[in-house]
């Protein structure tokens, strides 16, 4: 099946998966259960047809014996058919059975060693479950040896082991929302150390993850004896990852992700740059190398190969039909640390488009929002500004110079661009989920307001934080922290994100939503759109065919990218 290419670059950041390998002039990645090449000459996407391998889970490549596992999750036991790998096609060896009781959580591989997690117990709860967890090894013949079984997880409750080295194991245990607890424990079971951190890497049996300390962004070495060595960082560490016995790093430098290569010895660490410039960059280790997929508004999508040497032997290769944009670029700092970004493509600015991104604990840099749209109305004179927020993630300190206070520090973020001169023409906001929230509510601080586009809205964040509440006690925790105490009116940050409060100046707004939206409440949306239409919006709303809180399907994509195009141009 080959997908057109009409809109190549919006299929190619809809369906881009995990790269797995490079060969020649195809690039192997997967989505789903399907396996896909990109002809990096001709740009062409075409499905594999998979044949005995259909309808996998999970797909494994063990890069020692250039074997792939793909990987089906059964009723009381795993099945895992081994597939040899000659020039990319798979050829079926043998299918590997794994019983195990109750159900299984998840599988992860690491060098020679599949490491499966399940519970034993099918009634299992939070207090009287047990974790089953088994380690096997892999031969170079594809056949499976138990190290360990049934380890009854003492260590540390609901955890799971991700990585496992000659003599220590590195289990990580979800916090959600909080970052996941990383346990570093002996082979044996015997404890060493526990921290937090969004991104860690196992290096030679220590453990390498990212962190703050006095409101710096450092980079922290745990040894086998538990001791913590702290290097500095160069920016915000976005996430590590180890190929072979190279460390790279996603790093966010004032204001740009910049791909490092970390080299630690006798106590000193060097950060090599190996890509810069604009864009989002995504790594994935293959056997052969490393990936880097780049989103761009500036050049659209691409990627970086890096060899098992560390070099850079691919330029950059543009994917698709788009042409490189030529675009004014610039980058500004408020007193109270909020980043904008400012992408134009000519003097005459039509009018200004502000995205506000998601989370809040998140970033934003020149990527492909709404799938290419907005660089389209780039190139058509708008002026892109790309506001990282007080409250962002990656800016210092002024990360959490929004929590309980974000009612003045979005009026200060918009007050800011105001002076700067960016909001003198008309003015759209843009953003999804939370960014959508801040979107809707920044259209009653702007005089020149014309329009809204959201996705997936947070209209109310009472409702939002007892729902959440209710799934599990730690998130009311994580909102305290970010939105005050308590979960009533008297609370000033309930009261402003209450979308029904900010309904004052009627615009025109365009919105997208999954009915089956799990993060943020269809229900809540649909009775706030209700009233903003009472109150005089003028709204146009599509449901997402895939229901979910994001796009989940080309017809997704495709929806949001027309429809964006046929809103902003028609005000």
């Amino acid at each position: 099946m080959v997908i057109v290419d009409k809109n190549l670059e919006m299929q190619f950041e809809m369906f881009k998966g995990t790269p797995i390998a490079l060969c020649e002039e195809l690039l192997y990645y997967v989505r789903d259960s399907g396996i896909y090449t990109l002809n990096t000459r001709n740009y062409g996407i075409q499905q594999l047809n998979l044949s005995v391998f259909e309808g996998f889970d999970e797909l494994i490549f063990m890069h020692h014996i250039n074997r792939y596992l793909f990987v089906y999750f059964l009723d009381g036991k795993i099945e895992i058919k081994v597939a040899a790998v000659k020039s990319i096609n798979f050829i079926y060896e043998k299918t590997i059975e794994i019983l195990i009781s109750g159900c299984v959580d998840t599988i992860h591989v690491a060098g020679t060693v599949l490491l499966v997690c399940g519970t034993i117990n099918e009634q299992f709860n939070d207090t009287k479950g047990i974790i089953q967890r088994i380690i096997f090894e892999i031969n170079e013949l594809g056949e499976l040896h138990t190290l360990v079984d049934n380890y009854d997880g003492s260590l540390i409750n609901n955890a799971i082991p991700v990585s496992i080295g000659s003599r220590t194991l590195v289990y990580i245990e979800d916090k959600t929302p909080f970052d996941p607890n990383i346990v570093l424990a002996t082979i044996e079971g015997n404890f060493i150390n526990e921290i937090t951190s969004h991104t860690c890497v196992h290096y030679n049996d220590t453990l390498l993850y990212a962190g703050s300390k006095e409101e710096n962004y450092k980079l922290f070495h745990i040894d086998m004896s538990g001791q913590i060595v702290i290097y500095d960082a160069p920016g915000f560490i976005n996430k590590l990852m180890i190929w072979k016995d190279f460390i790279f790093a996603v790093i966010l430098v004032e204001g740009e992700e910049i791909i490092f290569r970390i080299e630690i010895s006798n106590s000193n660490v060097e950060y090599s740059p190996i890509i810069t410039g604009s864009g989002k960059k995504e790594i994935y280790p293959m056997n052969n190398g490393v990936i880097v997929l780049h989103f761009d508004t500036l050049l659209g999508v691409g990627f970086y190969f890096i060899d098992s040497a560390c070099n850079l032997t691919i330029p950059r290769t543009k994917l698709g039909l788009w042409e490189p944009l030529n675009l004014n670029s610039r980058k500004i700092v408020s007193s109270q640390g909020a980043v904008a970004l400012i992408l134009s493509a000519t003097s005459k600015i039509k009018g200004s488009i502000l995205h506000f991104h998601g989370g809040p604990d998140s970033y934003e840099v020149e990527e492909l929002r709404f799938f290419s749209s907005l660089r389209e109305l780039i190139e058509e004179g708008y002026q892109l500004i790309i506001l990282n927020y007080q409250g962002s993630k990656g800016i210092g300190r002024a990360h959490q110079s929004a929590w309980n206070n974000w009612h003045t520090a979005l009026q200060q973020d918009i007050v800011w661009l105001q002076s700067e001169g960016l909001l003198e023409t008309d003015c759209i906001t843009a953003g999804w989920s939370f960014g959508g929230t801040l979107a809707f509510i920044a259209t009653q601080f702007i005089p020149k307001s014309k329009g809204v586009i959201v996705g997936g809205i947070l209209s109310n964040l009472i409702k939002h934080r007892i729902r959440a509440n209710e799934v599990d006690s730690v998130y009311e925790v994580w909102f305290n922290r970010r939105f005050g105490e308590g979960i009533d009116l008297k609370n000033q940050n309930n009261l402003f994100f209450d979308l029904n409060n900010h309904l004052k100046r009627p615009i025109k707004v365009i919105s997208f939503h999954g009915e089956e939206d799990q993060h943020c409440s269809y229900k809540d949306f649909e009775q706030f759109k209700t009233n903003a239409i009472v109150a005089g919006f003028a709204w146009t709303h599509f449901d997402l065919a895939g229901k979910s809180h994001y796009a989940e399907t080309l017809e997704d994509a495709t929806l949001i990218k027309q429809e964006t195009l046929n809103f902003v141009r028609g005000l």
